[in-house]
């Protein structure tokens, strides 16, 4: 996958994450390590294999199927942008009814990430990671009489040694 698609479908996924509320425009205080970011990015040892889904209110599933999943290196900029979403950067959900976040000043950092893709159950994988710390997140939303429901979910990930790390992206699982 290019790096362009990758850069794209993640400003995408970060713009897109609130619904129509007024914008709150986030300026990146944290400067941004890329070439430690890109190192984290070479191929590694470890896999990580997960699952990504939203159940409803009235007890229905929804997953990510075919949205793409995105693991972003965890790097000083990359904790400050998951606290600005998430509240904190220790993974977390993030309401699409809630406030519209624009980032400025950190188009590098959502460059430098790796893509998958979710399957028709929500199962993603990213394969040959190297060690490292790295956010893990999707989004999952679906429509209601107009309304945009559901949400971005986010959790990090600590691969090393040639680990399988499985993981769930779940409000429930957090």
């Amino acid at each position: 996958m290019s790096l362009n698609y990758k850069y794209f479908a993640l400003v995408l996924a970060v713009s897109a994450l609130a619904g129509c509320s007024a914008n709150r425009v986030v300026r990146f205080v944290t400067p941004f390590d890329a070439e430690a970011a890109r190192k984290q990015l070479e191929e590694g040892s470890n896999n990580v294999k997960g699952s990504a889904l939203i159940r409803q209110a009235g007890g229905g599933v929804v997953t990510c199927a075919g949205k793409p999943v995105f693991m972003m290196p965890v790097t000083a900029a990359a904790k400050e942008w998951a606290a600005q979403v998430y509240g904190t950067s220790r993974g977390g959900f993030h309401n699409a009814q809630g406030r519209d976040i624009k980032f400025k000043g950190r188009d590098d950092m959502f460059a430098a990430v790796k893509t998958a893709t979710c399957d028709a159950q929500g199962g993603f994988k990213f394969d040959r990671v190297a060690d490292g710390q790295f956010y893990v997140f999707t989004r999952i939303t679906w429509v209601v009489a107009g309304s945009i429901q559901g949400g971005s979910v986010m959790r990090p990930v600590t691969l090393s040694g040639g680990q399988v790390a499985e993981i769930v992206l779940s409000p429930d699982s957090l």
